[in-house]
């Protein structure tokens, strides 16, 4: 006989062997933990298989370096790695590595253990160097306890591998609630240290660090997060601001970190490697790190986690949406590396064994194939071997079935979209750039070729799309560069996507070059969109040169900045060195790439109005230089940068401009001055050999890089800038990503 396609007694052992689960949680439930923590040992030495749960396709295999001295207790002991690395000798690095049992121990590379400190258990365990204490910079070491509701805090002295107090008390948890998983978050914004603590609750506490005057370290408590069922892991990622939380059964949940922000949380990866629909991790989610390259800008990198229910790493890209990257397994002199709690990774050269960076391994599984049982420790891989199992550096993106590629573009009359899915995709239309898809027109129904040429637009002066998946999601998009006779460079900013997985709206924010050709036509194109505000970031000289009559309805506020053309170089300087007999276009190159950080510190005043006035919801909004490149670009770059855009993104919206406008014809043949070197007059533009002046007509990647390198450098990244120079405070730019995100 059978059930549901199952034997009778197949049924009948389960629900036997559920029965008897239950009766025995029931029974542990009712002993003294002495006894608990005898039954659970047991379980853990010789029920813990290797090839527990279900793993995806594409998993890949790769082998540990080396591994740490095991721990001195048996059972379920070594917990969670923390990595110091010593610049000045990445080579005498240290590990440190939590037993919940007793103690937090201190490793070398080759792992041996050089110290131990008694703590009475430590569970979760993160460090952070170059903290100001006591007049001082210290090498701060936190854990939380696994038995109480405790964050013990030490100063690592890397000479000894030493743990010293340095905590002013004992810190005290939320009482009667059992903590867990522990992480620090070093501000970049104010450059406050945070202790980050998760319990099985689901609660989330973060606590700011701060000298006492003394030379010792007092916390309080600045703001609460949750969850809904149990947590561990967590991690922050400093550069962008995010914390990163494993909540064991669900998934991994994104905050943003600074104390002042909402406490909502975005659900980035979730458990489920079974369902069709579901996440890339089997439950439970244990250890989280970030692989944040230290010259590959805030968004490089990617984010790692343990997925303990079936013995794998999994990784995601670290910037938003983080898609899906690979999945590997470990092992180590013929066995298998498994049931891993805690990890954590580098990303620089450790040492000639870790070219490209350090990930250590809570290895819980230590029966390895003809030798007897020993105590779990830490397992060292290099993350070089990982990146080439996985080929992370390839381009390529495994796992890819959402919505990708989309693109609309203009081909006469008609507009071609184009995308990627792995499934049907509905084309909808509209002249509303935020319309509800519900509202929209469909032009094509459960499309699979992955392109559509929507030859009947309605009547619609200015289409936006919709393309809607089987699963529900969608992506709007519309052509970006705006189909003006008379136009230069007129950009929409839509479309774009930001590290929290949003986008940017179309329709909202427009760049462009001068506008001084615009024709009857154009003003009729561009009265549909209802621009408002047109900020023109020219010169005197340039705007009676080329003055803009703007024509179009509504009427628009039309700003303007009163500054004389030598000004608006920002200190490039390229009219001078033009003047030089035998300038090479490497010498204009270079100038171009060192001079152009100084076009945000020559515009501030113009950008400062424009953040207001988004921030004000003054809305479409344009603005303009002349040939839309370079004042124009930097303002660009730093809205979409403020939305959250991936820095990599950005670039690549910069570049654009010297792919929609052929400059060196347009230009150079009408004589009119550049914008980057407005000293450079036309007619010495006009008498100089092209390959000289083609470096100053390019939106060459490098040139906006190199504004970027200078904002990290001198204000802690474009929301530093943002910040001081331009005056937008956190309420403000909440209103403007409101007003421009979707």
């Amino acid at each position: 006989m059978t059930i549901a396609g199952l034997p009778l007694a197949r049924i009948v052992g389960l629900a036997a062997a559920s029965l008897l689960v239950l009766a025995l949680a029931v029974w542990l439930s009712w002993q003294s933990p002495a006894v608990q923590d005898t039954v659970y040992c047991w379980m853990q030495e010789n029920l813990v298989s290797e090839n527990l749960g279900t793993r995806p396709d594409d998993v890949v295999v790769v082998a540990a370096a080396a591994e740490t001295t095991p721990e001195r207790t048996g059972c379920d002991a070594a917990d969670d790695p923390a990595v110091w690395v010593d610049s000045a000798d990445p080579s005498n690095s240290l590990i440190i590595g939590a037993n919940k049992r007793e103690s937090l121990s201190v490793f070398r590379l080759d792992g041996q253990r050089i110290s131990e400190r008694q703590t009475g258990g430590s569970n979760n365990v993160d460090v952070r160097g170059g903290i100001s204490v006591g007049g001082r910079d210290r090498i701060i070491v936190g854990a939380t306890s696994p038995r109480g509701s405790r964050i013990d805090l030490f100063e690592l002295d890397p000479a000894s591998g030493q743990l010293l107090d340095i905590a002013e008390a004992p810190i005290e948890t939320t009482p009667e609630v059992e903590t867990s998983g522990f992480c620090f978050y070093h501000s970049a914004r104010t450059g406050d240290l945070f202790a980050i603590t998760t319990d099985q609750s689901g609660l989330i506490e973060q606590r700011r660090l701060y000298d006492n005057g003394a030379g010792r370290i007092r916390a309080e408590l600045t703001r609460q997060l949750r969850v809904a069922t149990e947590q561990e892991g967590c991690v922050a990622d400093e550069p962008n601001g995010l914390l990163f939380v494993g909540e064991e059964n669900v998934g991994i949940w994104r905050f943003n970190a600074e104390p002042g922000a909402g406490t909502a949380g975005v659900l980035v990866a979730r458990t489920g490697v079974e369902e069709a629909n579901g996440g890339r991790i089997q439950a439970d989610v244990e250890g989280l790190a970030i692989y944040a390259p230290p010259h590959g800008g805030p968004d490089a990198g990617y984010l790692v986690a343990s997925s303990q229910g079936n013995n794998t790493y999994v990784v995601f890209d670290r910037a938003a949406p983080h898609a899906y990257r690979g999945t590997f397994q470990l092992t180590f002199d013929g066995g298998a590396v498994a049931n891993t709690d805690g990890l954590d990774l580098v990303a620089m050269p450790v040492g000639p064994d870790y070219p490209a960076g350090l990930l250590v391994v809570q290895d819980g599984f230590m029966k390895k194939p003809g030798k007897p049982q020993q105590n779990q420790n830490f397992k060292l891989v290099s993350w070089d071997a990982v990146s080439r199992a996985l080929a992370l550096e390839s381009g390529e993106r495994a796992g890819a079935g959402e919505l990708a590629d989309v693109e609309a573009v203009r081909d006469g009359a008609a507009v071609t979209v184009t995308w990627t899915a792995d499934g049907p995709v509905d084309v909808l239309l509209s002249d509303d750039p935020g319309a509800d898809p519900e509202t929209m027109t469909v032009v094509s129904a459960q499309d699979t070729d992955g392109r559509h040429v929507v030859r009947d637009l309605g009547g619609i002066t200015r289409p936006y799309f919709y393309l809607r998946a089987g699963d529900g999601s969608g992506q709007r998009v519309a052509v970006r560069l705006l189909p003006l006779e008379g136009g230069r460079n007129f950009r929409d900013l839509g479309g774009y996507p930001t590290r929290d997985g949003r986008r940017v709206r179309w329709g909202r924010v427009f760049r462009s070059g001068m506008m001084a050709h615009l024709t009857d036509a154009d003003y009729d194109y561009l009265s549909a969109l209802g621009i408002r505000v047109v900020c023109d970031f020219r010169s005197d000289a340039e705007r009676a040169s080329e003055p803009t009559r703007w024509r179009a309805t509504p009427a628009i506020d039309y700003r303007t900045w009163d500054y004389r053309d030598n000004d608006s170089t920002g200190g490039l300087q390229i009219g001078s060195l033009l003047a030089q007999p035998g300038v090479t276009p490497e010498q204009v190159a270079e100038a171009m790439v060192d001079g152009y950080p100084h076009i945000a510190e020559a515009h501030k005043e113009k950008y400062r109005e424009v953040f207001h006035r988004l921030a004000a919801g003054e809305l479409p909004l344009a603005f303009n230089c002349s040939a839309g490149k370079d004042r124009a670009g930097t303002a660009a770059a730093l809205i979409l940068s403020a939305l959250g855009v991936p820095r990599e993104v950005v670039v690549e919206d910069y570049a654009l401009s010297e792919r929609m406008v052929d400059y060196e014809t347009e230009l150079l043949a009408a004589g009119s001055s550049q914008d980057a070197p407005q000293n450079a007059s036309a007619g010495l533009l006009a008498g100089m050999p092209a390959e000289v002046i083609r470096p100053l007509l390019r939106s060459d990647p490098d040139y906006i890089r190199n504004t970027f390198a200078y904002l990290d450098e001198t204000y802690g990244g474009v929301m530093g800038y943002v910040r001081s120079e331009l005056e937008i405070d956190d309420a403000e730019l909440e209103r403007i990503r409101a007003a421009l995100l979707e």
